[in-house]
This record gives C-alpha cells, structure tokens and sequence, in this order.
C-alpha cells in the first residue's frame, strides 16, 4: 500500500470520531444541496408540459407590442388567408369584474379561491370551439349574445356549475347577465403569473398572451360590456402541420401599430424565467455557493488542526526522509476523502429523505422525485471544490515543516503583531470592494453583476475571515474580564485562551459567520426592502372608496358621521392617468416607479397643507411648503415625488402633461410647485383602490381638487382621505357609513374614452367590494407581518448551514482540550477544581461566540447594504428608483445569534465534561505524550 494512504488510514485510526463528525457535516451540507436543487428540477421538468397546457390547441399568437394598441383588420385578414395558416380566431380580451348572478343557498359551502389580485379577463371570441379542453358542458354559440364559458378557476371561485349564470355592470351602469353553458379546463395559476411579468422582473404587468382566469363571451356582446368599440388585440393561430410560427414574419414585420409573434417557445422562456423558477434556481445557486463555503470552512477546520496537531510528527517523517510532495499529499487525501464521502454520503442520505417525502406528499411531487444531472453535478462541486480551497492552505503550512521542529514545540500564533498589522489592512482592502463594484464604480450592469458575482462575494467572505484574528483580540482584551467575573475564574486563564491557537480559532469564527452572517445579510435585506414599499406616516390614516360614486353634497352629512373628525377629513378627486410623452422612460426601462402613468390626486390645498398640523405632513425635497402652497392656490400647480428629480430629472416650475382617460385629444398641463418625499406611496395607491385603470403606477401626484375634477370630468364623491377618531376601528367606520351610501350611486361618466380597452385596463365591473374602507395602519401591520414571515422565512438556509458548521465546533473544542492537556494537569495540579476546569472550556466556547457575532454583525450589515444596492441597480430593475432605507431588525436577528451561543455551549458541553472527570496525572500525561 502506498506510504501516503497507510499515513492517513492511520491517522483516521486514532481520530476516528473527528473523522466522523467532519464526514457527518459534508453530508448534511451536501444533502441540503441535493434537497434544493432537486426540487428546482421538478420545477423545470413542468415548463414543456405547462407551456402546452397554457397555448391549449393553437400553435402561435400575434400580438401588439403596445398593450394599449390593437391589431388591424388588414392584418387579420392577412394572417386568416396566409397559406400556411389552418386556421384564425381574432379576439379582444380585457380585465372586467363580474360575479354570480344568484346568492349561494344558505348552508352550501363557499369556495375560499378568490379571482386573484388581478382580476379576472374577458375574452370576446367568434371561436366555434374552446382553446382548452371541456371539463363541464358545452362551448358557447357566437351567435348569441346570452351565453358564456368560464375558466376552472373562475368555476371555483364564484361556485359556478352550467345553468348558472354571472352578471357584469358597464361603464353606464348597466347589468347584464349571461348564462354559463360550459366550464373549460385553466391553465395552472404560475403560468399567467409568470407571463404577466414586466420588462423590470416584477409580476403585475400585462399579459398580452391568451388570458387564462376567465369568462369567453360572444364577441358581438363586447361593446355592450366595454361601451367602446369592438376591437382586436389578439389572434389565435392553428399552423399547417411542419410549419412554424416564422412563416408570418413578414406580414408580422410591416405591420402597424406594430405587432409580434408570440411563439410555443417565447412562452416556455416565460414561464422558465417566471418567479417560482426563477426563485428555484437563484436559490438552488446560492445554496450551491453556500455549501462550498461551508464544506470549505468546514474540512479546512478539521486539516488545519490535523496539521497542528501532528506538526512534531511531520517533522520527524521529514527528518527520515519524507518529501514535502508527500506531505502535500497527505494533506489532499485526507480532503478528498472528506468529499468523497459528503459526496456519496449526501446524494444517497438526500434521496431517501426525498423519496420519503414524495412518498408521504405526493401532491408536492407530482411527476415524482428525480435525481438529474444538475443535482449530480452540483453536489459534485460543492464538495470537491470546497475540499480542495480548504485544503490550500493547510497544505502550504504542512510542507513548511522544518526536520528542525520535532525537537521543539510548533507556534500556535503570529510571533510578531506586524502580522496582525498586515492581516487588518489587506482584510479592510478585501471588504471594501463589493462596495465599491456596487456603488462607486460605472460600469455595464451585466459586467458589474459578473464582477460582483466572481471578485465582490468571495473578497467579501475573504476581508472578513481575515478580521477575525483582530477581532478575536479585541474579545480578549475587552469581554474576558467581564465573562471571567460571570464564571468566577482568574482573568488571566481567560484572557489567553482563544489567541493560543489563532488558526483555529479564526477557522471556527469564520465558519459559523458563515451561516449567521448570511442569516443577518438575508434579515437586513430583507426589512431594508420592505422598508422602501412600507406607507410612511405623511398622510392620514384612512381612505373610504365608494366604487359608485355618490353626489358631492353628501360630503357634508359624511360629516355627521359618527367617528369621523370634520376637522380632518377630505373628500378627494383620484384618476389614473397618463403622462405624456413618456417622461420616466418605462417603455424602455420600467421599475416599480417608472411607470408611464401617476395617480393624480386633487385635494383641498388649504385644509390638506396648512396650519401647525396639517393633514399631510409632507417633506420637501424642492421648494418649501409656503412657496408650494401659494403656487396651489394659484391653479395648475402640483406636488410630485422625489422619484421625478431622480429618474427624470425634472425640478419645480417644470411642466408635466397629463391625458384624461376620458379626453385623450385633450392633454392638461400642471406646473410643479414642489417635490416631496412620500414613502411607501406605492403601497398606497396598491391597497386603496387608487389605481384605477393600470396595474402600476408611478406614484402620487397632489394637484387642487377643484382643477383636477374640472380636467378629468370627476363630478361625483368617490374617495375620502381622513384621519378616524381613535376609538374607532376601520370596520366601525364602514358600518357607519352604510348609511351614507344607502343614498344610492351617482351616475359617472364613461371613463374609457375613444382609445379603446386594452388588456391592462379594467373596465366597468363589480367591485369587490361596494364600500372599502383602508386603515394604512393595518396595511403596514400586514406588511410586517406578512414580510416578516417572508424574511424570516429566507433565513432558514443560513441558519441550516449553521447547524451543519456547528458539527465542526465540536472537533475544534475537543481538539482544544486536547492541545491543552497538559496546561489543565498543571492547572488541576496547582489546586483548580473540576467545576473550575469545566467552566474554563466554557468559556472559551462563549468567546468564540462572541467573535462569531461580531464578524456576523459587520458581515451582514454590510452585505446587506450592498445587496440593497445589488437589487435595485443591478440584478433587477424593477427595485430602480425604490427609496430603501438600511434597516437593521434587532428583534428578529436575536434567534440567530441566541442559537449561536446555544450551539457554541452544546458543542463544548462534552469536552468541558471529559475535561472535568480527567485526573490531573492522566491530563499531564497525556499532554507530555502530544508535545
């Protein structure tokens, strides 16, 4: 047998449970990216299926680049007589509430499916045969104009069977009501999420493909409902067999308006790139990335002290001829065993798990467990590739083993500070360059990703591993005294115990900042984003929507009602509208603020702006509220939010040119008197009904109430904005105000103007409620508690890879037992007791979590700032233009840093116990026999 292998078999020999524990953690580390990356296949091998299931039994869609846009009736005819095409069904699909015509019977259950955040569609079509296969009942007549087919989804949502039937309200009010004859197999909910992506990354846009939460109409009923002419914005396509969709290209290319092919695989890339894909794969990359950096830490933990602790025994080897490729050798062996067996270990132990699961759940593993090739060969990296980085540098400290060193005892520390010196400095020039890649340099943002991704990350985790040994100084000096006093030990057996062996000592810090760290990065990101959506407290605190409308004088008995304070209440002018000419640029780069249009809101200038108190309390970024408030009062002013000066550039005496929806010939031009801040606007206008005819908005733009009734035709009281009495809940206040609306709705005119229905504007419809009435306040509760939950539940990952780190605790605290056996004996010998001797060990387990927590601290805080910048500038635009403040969530970072100390304490517990029991005589042996 080779000299290197009986080496290592006989080193494994006599540290069997080292060997063990070590091989344990790299299973777990490995299986944990088995159990992802797994589950990231299942997900890709639906997109054939789903991509099928979603076109149903056409081939190729044409679509109009511009949602708002429609497609000609010289196309149409085209496309229908082109010779390759089988055959066409032009149709013209929009978003329209409707509901049951009939209340449910008391007693029979309701389903608890809603029609999503979106709403559903309405697809007008001519088509004698459904897209989808029939679950219930038959296709529609075109011919009629009393019938419709709804989706599955629709079917769940409002308890509806053939024979039902569901009513729509039109922009004019009236109700009409059609019979459902048939219901029609939906595609899977994440399809249309995922095809209703904007360029930005976000869900939330328009999905110009085939709707699939819907009701299939008669075309020729279309008009009724919209109140707008019948026009096409999409054409269904059956290709000859052997042809493809390229066949249209030119009549697709001299189109106009101008149109698109929406092709099988444009749809598959949707749907592959849609956010539970998307959301798979980045975290099976990061979990790939994590585990090497964990199985790296973690086999360089276990070498390093190998070679510490077989120094003298390396010397001798070299002494009698041994050659440092050897030891090299050696060295590597004993890391690609480690691999080996976390390899195998982990793909076997995951598939069980898995199998298991499927086994016992088998809807969240419909097509079965797989183990793919990515799985194989990513668990394959993982553990070979953080085998041979943890291996580089033990390997380099083995082959500098002089013959000379088996006659004395091997350092365990830098001899000079100048080392320390030079470690601070390089690990401070390693930290501050992801910054710098995120925020100070310009570079393209594919390159700055790509730099980021390969030199920001690693030189990060780098920077702060080679801080440690300052930081585990610092502990030293500051903190042993005060856990000396807690322990009742002599400082001095305290102060010296974690510097003995650096090496150690930093290999173990830096593992479990590995997991805590990024457990604190993924917390601080995570409040920090949510912190830029979350509604400040600049307005008041309620909004009241009265989907009807009713007459301006009921104002004045609104007053009256009880729980509403006269004092700071005001009724309020809302329209979403368009700006012209495209000032934030969202056709070509669209965020969650660069939108193409604002949510114009007229208000009562003097009552909203005025006094010591005034009911918004709003932060000028341009202008002041005195010269803002003048310039209101003058007419055709306006106030705007900061993200205008950002993205836009635009300051105040700018003029911006707004289109009512209602007059799209005739623009309106408002004057900016003031730009303001105003967080979490966004959120608002989202939970508030305020977004009255897209989906996004760019914020809120404030503008006199009177002006902005007058140019956009708002004659009716739709919308409140006023502060409640505090006693007096969100759900108290509806109730009171049923009164009011009991009056009955004011007539409104049509808001759909001229230009047409397109698929992202909501038309007419029931609401899904006739009063809404919006407390910020338990908007901003649910956000906290809903992206709490969501934050926390990012933290799972890293604090896994913190159990799996806290294997290699164990080792290193029994490995520093044993290097200071003999430093024990002495200590038993001189009269310290065995309880004395346990509470050292836990001590220096203590001081190890202690300098764990201060690298995990500044590690994740400062991740968490450049991953702030890494999302809106960088990895996805649609965060572009967001105002998120760094927000560190003390409470929520406590569990992890609390269990840091718990593991810490556990993995020295028995050390510290054997330790105890040992006799003085046995220690001071067994010390003498090791050096």
């Amino acid at each position: 047998m080779n000299l290197t292998w009986k080496l290592f078999i006989a080193h494994t020999r006599q540290q069997k449970v080292r060997f063990l524990l070590t091989a344990l953690a790299m299973i777990f580390a490995i299986g944990v990216v088995l159990w992802v990356v797994s589950a990231y296949e299942a997900i890709a091998s639906q997109f054939d299926e789903q991509t099928e299931g979603f076109v149903g039994n056409y081939s190729v869609f044409v679509v109009p680049k511009d949602a708002d846009q429609h497609i000609s009736s010289d196309v149409i005819n085209a496309v229908a007589s082109h010779p390759d095409v089988e055959s066409a069904n032009p149709v013209m699909q929009f978003r329209m509430m409707f509901r049951r015509a009939e209340e449910l019977p008391e007693g029979e259950n309701r389903s608890r499916r809603g029609l999503g955040r979106l709403g559903p569609s309405v697809v007008g079509t001519n088509a004698t045969e459904s897209r989808h296969p029939l679950l219930e009942g038959r296709w529609l007549d075109p011919t009629t104009e009393t019938e419709a087919v709804v989706s599955s989804g629709v079917a769940d949502a409002l308890s509806l069977t053939p024979g039902d039937a569901i009513q729509f309200r039109t922009e004019n009010r009236e109700v009409v009501q059609l019979n459902v004859v048939g219901i029609v197999q939906q595609a899977e909910a994440g399809v249309e999420f995922a095809m209703t992506r904007t360029k930005g990354g976000a869900p939330g846009g328009v999905n110009r493909g085939p709707a699939s939460l819907a009701a299939y109409v008669p075309r020729r009923i279309v008009p009724r409902l919209t109140g707008s002419a019948d026009a096409t914005n999409l054409i269904e396509v059956r290709l000859r067999p052997a042809k493809t969709a390229d066949v249209l290209g030119d009549t697709i290319a001299s189109a106009s308006p101008a149109l698109e092919l929406l092709r099988m695989e444009d749809i598959r890339s949707k749907i592959s790139s849609g956010f539970a894909a998307e959301g798979a794969r980045n975290q099976a990359y990061f979990v790939t990335a994590l585990s090497i950096l964990a199985s790296a830490f973690i086999i360089f933990t276990t070498l390093s002290m190998g070679v510490n602790e077989r120094a003298r025994q390396m010397a001798v080897l070299r002494a009698v001829g041994l050659r440092r490729s050897q030891v090299a050798w050696l060295v590597l062996v004993e890391a690609l065993v480690f691999a080996i067996f976390g390899w195998v270990g982990g793909l076997a132990g995951g598939w069980i798990l898995l199998q298991i699961l499927a086994n016992a759940t088998p809807a969240l593993f419909p097509n079965g467990v797989q183990l793919g090739v990515a799985s194989i060969l990513l668990t394959g990296l993982c553990s070979f590739l953080g085998a041979l980085l943890a291996s580089i540098f033990p390997i380099w400290k083995a082959t500098r083993i002089s013959p000379l060193e088996a006659m004395a005892p091997t350092p365990m520390r830098p001899r000079t500070s100048r080392w320390y010196m030079l470690a601070t400095v390089v690990s401070l020039l390693l930290i501050a360059v992801n910054p710098l890649l995120v925020y100070a340099v310009t570079l393209p943002e594919r390159l700055r990703f790509v730099l980021i991704l390969l030199l920001g990350a690693p030189a990060t985790v780098l920077g702060f591993a080679l801080l440690a040994p300052l930081v585990v100084l610092g502990v030293e000096r500051l903190l042993s005294p005060l856990i000396a006093l807690m322990m009742r030990l002599q400082a001095g057996l305290v102060k010296s115990q974690l510097s003995t062996n650096m090496w150690r000592t930093t290999g173990i810090a830096a593992s479990l900042m590995l997991g805590l760290g990024l457990y604190t990065a993924t917390q601080v990101w995570g409040h920090s984003m949510l912190g830029g959506f979350m509604p400040g407290r600049w307005t008041p605190d309620t909004i009241v929507k009265f989907p009807s409308g009713l007459p301006l004088d009921q104002f004045e008995r609104i007053h009256q009602v009880d729980g509403i304070d006269s004092k700071r209440c005001l009724k309020v002018a809302v329209e979403q509208t368009k700006l012209a000419g495209d000032p934030l640029n969202a056709a070509e780069r669209d965020s969650a603020v660069r939108q193409d249009n604002v949510s114009l809101i007229g208000v009562d200038c003097e009552k909203a702006f005025s006094g010591d108190d005034p009911l918004f309390q709003l932060s000028f970024v341009q202008g002041s509220r005195e010269e803002a408030l003048a310039k209101l009062k003058e007419g055709r002013f306006c106030l705007v939010p900061d993200t205008f000066d950002r993205l836009a550039g635009l300051k105040v005496g700018d003029r911006i040119t707004m289109i009512p929806p209602n007059r799209p010939k005739d623009p309106v031009e408002y004057t900016i008197a003031g730009i303001v801040s105003m967080p979490g606007s966004n959120w608002i206008t989202k939970t508030t009904g305020i977004r009255r005819h897209f989906v996004r908005t760019a914020g809120i733009v404030l503008a006199p109430e009177t002006e902005v009734r007058e140019d956009f035709a708002l004659p009716t009281l739709e919308y409140l904005w006023l502060d409640p009495k505090s006693d007096v809940t969100g759900e108290q206040l509806r109730e009171n105000l049923k009164s009011i609306v009991a009056v009955g709705p004011a007539a409104r005119p049509e808001a759909s103007g001229p230009g047409g229905i397109g698929p992202g504007r909501r038309v007419g419809g029931f609401g899904r409620d006739e009063l809404q009435v919006t407390s910020l306040e338990n908007v901003r509760n649910s956000m906290r508690r809903r992206g709490g939950a969501a934050v926390g539940a990012m933290g799972w990952l890293p604090l896994i890879t913190l159990l799996v780190v806290s294997l290699g605790i164990v080792n290193t605290m029994a490995a520093s037992v044993r290097a200071r056996r003999w430093e024990f004996g002495i200590l038993r010998a001189v009269g310290l007791r065995r309880f004395g001797l346990v509470k050292l060990v836990i001590s220096e387990a203590i001081m190890i979590g202690l300098v764990a927590s201060g690298l995990s601290l500044a590690f994740g805080i400062l991740t968490g700032w450049t991953c702030l910048g890494l999302v809106r500038y960088v990895s996805n635009q649609w965060f572009e233009g967001v105002s998120t403040p760094l927000v560190v969530p003390w409470s929520s970072l406590v569990f992890g840093y609390v269990l840091t100390f718990v593991l810490c304490f556990l993995a020295a517990l028995w050390p510290a116990i054997s330790s105890g029991r040992a006799e003085p005589l046995s220690l001071l042996q067994a010390g003498r026999a090791s050096t």
